[in-house]
């Protein structure tokens, strides 16, 4: 048993992976802009639903946001490309790299829901090492 315990934590940190932030800008992208990230096309078309939290208000939930995006393969020479559903906080793998949502801006108030000509979002990329 003694013998398993080194193995068995070997083989849990070799499957780690760290999350390096890539992103477009310091700003992020809006929707109908693409964000290239080794080799994927990623382009936010519409935001299914934000039910952030308003960071003026207490809840009980944190609440997501779905944004659609349209996701493709730089080196497919097929250029075909999927519609994918990105939740915040809950990586994807597409196209052998693990995609996460990593910040959408603005942040929601009480007082309206944010326009959507004013959102922009940030991914990131988890890479094995």
């Amino acid at each position: 048993m003694k013998r398993l315990v080194p193995l068995v934590l070997v083989l849990a940190l070799a499957n780690c992976a760290t999350v390096q932030r890539v992103q477009a800008s310091d700003q992020g992208i809006s929707l109908n802009e693409t964000l290239h990230l080794h080799g994927i096309a990623v382009m936010p078309v519409e935001i299914i639903e934000d039910s952030r939290c308003p960071i003026d208000a207490t809840c009980f939930w944190a609440g997501r946001v779905v944004l659609r995006a349209t996701v493709a393969s730089d080196l497919d020479n097929d250029n075909a490309s999927r519609s994918v559903d990105f939740i915040s906080g809950e990586p994807q793998t597409l196209f052998g790299e693990t995609i996460e949502l990593e910040t959408i801006m603005p942040d929601r108030s009480t007082d309206a829901a944010p326009d959507t000509r004013d959102y922009r979002f940030t991914f990131a990329l988890a890479e094995n090492q």
